[in-house]
């Protein structure tokens, strides 16, 4: 009988480990039955053990005693019960692998609460009671005291993992440390807006990947804005049949699919794969709606006269279009080299664009852009005051007389004087020339600069070698007006010393213009024109100014203002994030360090008992 009370915790964890074991692994066996048979039995073999020393005490009149065993005793039917209540959360399942209604998700936290508190009480009852007495001696207060005790310590276990799984799972998240991903943009909750028809946007990820909270944030603010958007979350493994519908690989993946079409986002499934692309998911998803729900355009640029173009120039970046031809790409505008200007333009031209000409364009050639402006054509002029190279010395750009009477006809004038500022500049090579390098954040109301006039408090535009514009009254039924200047300390440096002299007078001088002519049929001819071709060149259009006036521009020309605004990016924040090592200070300062302190006065009681 003493053996047998000293194995009764070791059979009763053993049957318990094998019950868990059977359900956890065997459930598809055949033995499946027989072992959960053999872990039940072992299990209440030590309760039975329990009760007949509770019973044959209590029969001697040994009550004391008998309470110490039915203490014992009630801590192991606890966790009967909670297995009991176990099974019965499996069977309300069925074939479901998560609790659904209200009454199961009940039962899981009763099986789950029953037999931690449970486990608890027997830690406090059965340390206590190897060291309580037999018989008249035994002290049963003492056990009931004890488990009290590991019974609060229990509850607040529970209590913290309540307050854990109650913030993990609530529907916002205030994030103020490692990471931060990115959030819809204005661009995206307008092309979202104007969805006239369903796109179904299958989101493949793991159940237990860190990605895909971030993912679902992100998309459920999309779908709230409008239901032609259409969510449908899968783990790959799990819904085969969807996968193969959306041509999907692997997780992490997201694919949009309409009429047949489809565009994917490769995101990844682990979050240290996936980090750099979350902070640019705004434009990536952007970039594939209007993919396959805008329609494609072309934008034209001309060629034969100096223009910048995508190459790098072998003198500078600045003479490069690359970063532009992304940006347009990104909005399915698709940018083509316009050969000849003295052919009528192309039927399929959304907009031709002219950045950066350091030839003259010919009587014939304007002509024809003319026509193409009078028959509700768009365009967009970019001049220049010199090419805009590293070096310091000007290298000559022709005069534009044909292209200035085109612009005089519409009520603007570009004058090649050099702008400069002696107080606000962007220091580059700590030289005067810097002072030619300017920013300003002066916008008007107009349409072609909405994304940069709303947010003027926080983006810039660069122009690093302008000119100025004259914008007069409207000509021809045209309408012209400013839309971006400078800041009101710059000058314009007629001697090129870059230095302010009395005679230069300081002034806001118009840096773009846009103008709209009403034709026949409804048709509208536009026109942009910048006085810095620079503005559009690669270095200006990695920062976030230059980006969306060059994109608000193109929209405004092609008649693409449903997509206008910002895209988030959240490129620059710096992620720190090392999962095992914020798991370790989060359990540790919310479990162990509790732990500590109760386990120290714990001790601390139990000597003072025994000196007592």
């Amino acid at each position: 009988m003493n053996q047998l009370r000293a194995l009764r915790i070791p059979l009763f964890l053993l049957g318990l480990a094998l019950v868990f074991i059977v359900e956890r692994y065997l459930k598809t066996y055949d033995s499946y039955k027989i072992v959960l048979i053999i872990g039940a039995v072992v299990t209440l073999l030590p309760i039975a053990l329990s009760f007949s020393l509770m019973q044959k005490v209590k029969a001697q009149g040994l009550l004391a005693e008998a309470k110490s065993w039915r203490l014992v005793l009630i801590w192991k039917l606890l966790v009967v019960l909670a297995v009991a209540l176990y099974f019965v959360y499996r069977w309300t399942l069925d074939t479901t692998l998560n609790p659904e209604s209200l009454g199961q998700k009940a039962l899981l936290v009763l099986w789950l609460s029953t037999l931690f508190l449970g486990l608890f009480m027997g830690l406090g009852v059965e340390f206590s009671h190897r060291m309580n007495g037999t018989g008249e001696n035994a002290e049963p207060n003492r056990l009931a005291y004890s488990s009290k005790i590991w019974l609060s310590i229990g509850f607040l276990f529970l209590g913290l993992g309540a307050l854990n799984y109650g913030a993990a799972k609530k529907d916002k998240v205030y994030d103020l440390s490692y990471f931060k991903s990115t959030k819809p943009g204005e661009a995206t909750l307008n092309t979202v807006a104007s969805l006239s028809a369903p796109v179904r946007t299958g989101v493949f990820f793991a159940k237990d990947s860190e990605v895909a909270a971030f993912v679902k944030e992100y998309l459920d603010v999309l779908a709230a804005k409008n239901n032609n958007l259409q969510l449908e979350f899968y783990d790959k493994d799990f819904y085969p049949a969807q996968a193969e519908e959306f041509k999907v690989s692997k997780n992490g993946q997201i694919v949009l699919l309409k009429d047949g079409n489809r565009q994917r986002i490769d995101l990844g499934d682990k979050l240290e794969n996936a980090r750099k692309k979350l902070k640019t998911l705004d434009a990536q998803f952007q970039k594939a709606l209007l993919q396959l729900t805008s329609e494609q355009g072309s934008i034209y640029f001309t060629s034969s006269h100096g223009e910048m173009g995508w190459g790098i120039d072998r003198h500078s970046p600045l003479r490069s279009l690359r970063n532009l031809e992304t940006v347009l790409r990104s909005q399915n505008l698709t940018p083509k080299t316009l050969a000849s200007t003295f052919a009528p333009i192309p039927d399929d031209a959304a907009a031709v664009a002219v950045v950066g000409p350091t030839a003259s364009f010919t009587k014939e050639e304007v002509q024809t852009l003319r026509d193409y402006l009078n028959r509700g054509g768009k365009l967009l002029l970019a001049l220049d005051v010199e090419s805009s190279g590293e070096q310091t010395e000007e290298v000559v750009v022709a005069d534009q007389n044909e292209m200035q009477a085109l612009l005089t006809e519409i009520g603007i004038q570009f004058r090649k004087d050099r702008l400069a500022n002696d107080k606000e500049f962007v220091r580059s090579t700590r030289q005067k020339f810097d002072r030619v390098y300017l920013y300003t954040n002066l916008f008007g109301s107009h349409e072609s600069v909405s994304t940069l006039t709303r947010n003027d408090e926080k983006l810039n535009i660069l122009a690093l070698h302008a000119g100025h514009l004259v914008v007069e009254g409207g000509a021809n039924n045209w309408n012209p007006v400013a839309t971006i200047m400078t800041l009101r300390s710059t000058f314009i440096d007629t001697n090129k010393n870059f230095e302010y002299e009395p005679t230069e007078v300081r002034g806001s001088y118009p840096l773009a213009a846009a103008a709209e002519k009403g034709m026949a049929e409804g048709k509208k001819g536009r026109i942009i024109v910048l006085a810095d071709a620079s503005m559009l060149s690669d270095p200006p259009l990695y920062y976030n100014g230059n980006q969306w006036m060059a994109l608000d521009a193109f929209r405004w020309l092609t008649d693409r203002m449903n997509t206008a605004g910002a895209v988030e990016s959240e490129e620059d924040v710096r992620i720190q994030h090392s999962k095992g090592r914020e798991l370790v200070l989060f359990h540790g300062s919310i479990y162990l360090a509790p732990l500590l302190i109760l386990t120290l006065g714990f001790v601390a009681n139990r000597r003072k008992r025994g000196r007592a």
